[in-house]
């Protein structure tokens, strides 16, 4: 019992990793879609930053690299840094917050092209998005115990701008609802009034249907935070190796995970071996992959299956959740075999 009872815990932990990362990326592609898409608003935009990576100065001269989900320079020079938090509401989670956005209100150059190139921006704004269960708490522990406390730490020259996210279905289409939370002590962007801005965008209740981002999402898989294994290893089984080496097949295929970031870096702008060589573990664990411990992997092309389940995902979670069989073998058990063989053959 307490063996089962861990496998379902493993496997919730990897499900709710899997949908809180794809969140957050709908996010970014939402806000991705506003900056770029919508005319009014496009055209007061000069850059939209997907994977923004800022190297500022800390007090003790140390550098260090910051990096919020996204990033705005408007043409009139002012600045947007946008951050997406789930927050816990103990202490840790709100102060570890703090004190992340608190670097983001000191950035003076945010950058002006996907090479990189920072400019110098002013008047900038820090929005921080928040699930709609939280945002009302966000308010009050971040702005209210601690913006507005003059003993506490967490000082920016003006309060962060905090607003809600929420997704809803309706059949086979989902949305996402933004808002900004109308408290006083809230902060605000600038001009909500004017019909151009993003600050009129959050001041009423506005929806967002998937279909207005899905063709951005198709491009941009990612988004600045570390990707989780399962949603990785979901993408390379069902987009990633299919394209690199055709449909489903009997044969297995050897990877290199150095190989596999830099295709997609190339592709969608940011990879990393690393989490590459998580995602293969976590194959691994599903009985799909297996580390030849030279640098490849050798990975299952077979077609998915399990009872009752249709997404792929869910699939390789379960099987991860319970260590299934391996389907695949290293090469180096392969060749030991091989070798066991030949010698029963001549001896």
């Amino acid at each position: 019992m307490a063996g089962a009872k861990s496998s379902a815990i493993a496997l919730q932990d990897l499900l709710d990793d899997f949908n809180l990362y794809d969140q957050y990326v709908d996010v970014v592609c939402a806000f991705e879609w506003l900056f770029t898409r919508v005319t009014e608003i496009a055209d007061t935009v000069r850059h939209f930053e997907r994977f923004p990576k800022i190297k500022v100065t800390m007090d003790d001269g140390t550098e260090v690299t910051v990096t919020p989900d996204f990033t705005v320079i408007f043409q009139d020079g002012t600045g947007l840094v946008g951050e997406i938090s789930k927050l816990a509401m103990h202490d840790n989670s709100i102060d570890k917050a703090c004190r992340q956005i608190g670097k983001y209100a000191e950035l003076t150059h945010l950058p002006v092209d996907e090479a990189g190139t920072l400019v110098e921006v002013h008047d900038l704004d820090v929005l921080q998005l928040v699930p709609s269960d939280v945002g009302l708490a966000a308010v009050r522990r971040i702005i209210k115990d601690r913006y507005l406390n003059p003993d506490h730490e967490y000082a920016p020259s003006k309060a962060p701008v905090i607003a809600q996210y929420s997704r809803s279905a309706d059949r086979d289409e989902y949305r996402y609802t933004f808002q900004h939370l109308p408290d006083p002590a809230n902060g605000v962007l600038p001009n909500s009034d004017d019909p151009s801005t993003i600050g009129h965008f959050l001041t009423g209740v506005n929806n967002v249907t998937a279909n207005r981002f899905n063709h951005i999402k198709a491009r941009r898989k990612f988004m600045n935070d570390p990707v989780k294994p399962l949603y990785l290893a979901t993408h390379l089984w069902t987009s990633h190796w299919p394209t690199e080496y055709g449909g489903p097949g009997t044969q297995p295929i050897e990877v290199t995970p150095a190989d596999i970031a830099q295709t997609l870096r190339d592709q969608f702008g940011m990879g990393r071996a690393s989490e590459v060589k998580a995602a293969l573990t976590l194959l691994a664990r599903a009985g799909l992959a297996a580390d030849n411990r030279d640098g490849t992997w050798t990975v299952s092309r077979a077609t998915l299956r399990l009872r009752g389940e249709r997404d792929i995902h869910r699939i390789i979670a379960i099987k991860a959740s319970k260590n299934a069989k391996p389907v695949v073998q290293a090469r180096s058990t392969r060749t030991a075999r091989a070798d066991e063989t030949q010698q029963g053959m001549l001896f």
